[in-house]
């Protein structure tokens, strides 16, 4: 999520369906077919 408030303080609010986007995350995201230990090296 990404909030801006400008140059005056003031509060984000956002409503989030949590499992939803866990899952979306784990679908789309793919860590152990797209870690690279090469580039620690």
């Amino acid at each position: 999520m990404l909030a801006r408030t400008g140059s005056k303080g003031g509060l984000a609010e956002v409503l989030l369906d949590v499992k939803h986007e866990v899952s979306r995350a784990r679908r789309t995201l793919h860590h152990l077919a797209e870690r690279r230990p090469d580039t620690y090296r």
